[in-house]
């Protein structure tokens, strides 16, 4: 046995063996209290990372919600992110000050950082009226312990608000992990803000509950909608897109890929007409699929560029191993492209148009007949005008009654 296989061999049967740095990222924080005497409302906003060029749909959303809390609540704004601060972050947010975490910069609008803090340097300063959102369960975890501190040094009992997107413990295998993620469901006066009514229908039916809790519905972000509008023909290119991001397991990338080729072997004419194309994730290596041809991949666009190829395209799939109805099937049925997807527990995305094919089970036998299923109903023309519900094109409110169940929890807790 070569040394990397002997250090492949050694990592596998340690790879569930004690590493002390494992929770580094998750250490609780340490609390101070602040200098300033300043009335004003600060909003604080844990999120791991907002490099505008890794944003997915999470990210983005968690920000868009931030901002306009602080907007409408007029705060003082606070971001600590859990990645380095870098020049080029810098550049993203020029209207924003950057400073060390172990400073108390007196700043409306600070950037600052977790990101390599030893267990001395995890501090920050706190205020009687700091507000903090939570976005990702170790932004969750590493300042949960907030409302005891603001209770037993200011005498104020506050809520932590909690950006809840998925159920994120099943992003782990059952471990401690699980365990971890799942014990930030339990904080106590915890204000739960639920992406989606999927979603919030999945923790209900596994019996957690929240000090409060107000859900918003997904809906099609501006940019696209504005690209989207713009469509001046009906034609559309015989290609199949796919959200393929390979380093993200709910998504099912090998699924998909297994699901095209097994289409591939039962109708090898058919598929010649059709290209098959990747979105999302760039590919690290080539994917070779059953009738020899490299899978095209055009990974992670621009939102123009993406709405663009929504305006073209005919076939869509986008499968997600979770009870959130994620945005890109809902953004690929309102571009009229008849859109592949999967049910998952009672979460099913049949309702939300037409030009859904919501599979009830994933194998492959069923996905590569819905593709087929697809192509038959494109290439006959027999849908019908889509069915959508037409508030999905409408974020001027998305965030409106979120905003008002927050305004009337300050003027409580004041």
């Amino acid at each position: 046995m070569n040394l990397v296989n002997k250090i492949k061999a050694y990592q596998k049967r340690h790879q569930f063996f004690y590493d002390p740095d494992k929770f580094n990222e998750i250490k609780k924080l340490s609390f101070y209290e602040a200098k300033t005497k300043s009335q004003k409302i600060r909003f604080n906003l844990i999120i791991p990372n907002i490099d505008k060029t890794k944003m997915y749909g999470g990210i983005k959303t968690a920000l868009n919600l931030y901002f306009y809390l602080v907007s409408q609540l007029g705060a003082e704004a606070r971001i600590i992110i859990q990645q380095p601060m870098s020049e080029a972050l810098k550049e993203q947010y020029p209207d924003w000050d950057f400073d060390l975490l172990e400073n108390e910069h007196p700043s409306e609008h600070l950037i600052t950082s977790l990101y390599g803090k030893n267990d001395d340097e995890r501090k920050i300063d706190v205020r009687a009226n700091d507000l903090f959102l939570t976005t990702y369960w170790t932004s969750h975890y590493c300042v949960s312990d907030i409302l005891n501190y603001q209770k037993e040094q200011f005498g104020v009992q506050n809520k932590i608000y909690y950006l809840i997107q998925d159920f994120e413990p099943s992003f782990s295998n059952w471990s401690d992990e699980y365990m971890l993620c799942e014990s930030t469901y339990h904080t106590a006066n915890t204000f739960a803000i639920i992406n989606s009514l999927e979603l919030s229908h999945y923790l209900h039916r596994l019996g957690y509950a929240f000090s409060q809790e107000k859900v918003f519905l997904p809906r099609l972000t501006p940019e696209i909608k504005v690209a989207l509008d713009k469509r001046i023909t009906d034609t559309r290119k015989k290609q199949i897109i796919f959200y393929g991001r390979p380093e993200t397991a709910r998504n099912c990338f090998p699924l998909v890929i297994e699901g095209i080729n097994l289409f591939m072997k039962e109708h090898p004419t058919l598929a010649k007409e059709w290209e098959f194309i990747s979105i999302g994730s760039p590919l690290d290596k080539k994917v070779i699929l059953a009738d020899g041809r490299e899978l095209k991949t055009l990974g992670k666009m621009s939102l123009e560029d993406y709405a663009q190829v929504l305006n073209e395209t005919a076939i869509g799939i986008s499968l997600m191993s979770s009870p959130h109805p994620s945005y890109p099937p809902l953004e690929m049925a309102a571009a009229d492209i008849i859109t592949i997807t999967n049910q998952f527990v009672d979460k099913d995305l049949s309702h939300f148009s037409n030009y859904m094919i919501s599979l009830d089970a994933l194998t492959f036998e069923k996905l590569a007949n819905a593709i087929d299923e697809a192509i038959k109903l494109f290439e006959s023309g027999s849908l019908k005008a889509n069915t959508i519900d037409q508030s999905f094109y409408d974020t001027s409110n998305q965030f409106d009654e979120i905003v008002k169940a927050v305004k009337e929890e300050v003027e409580n807790e004041n």
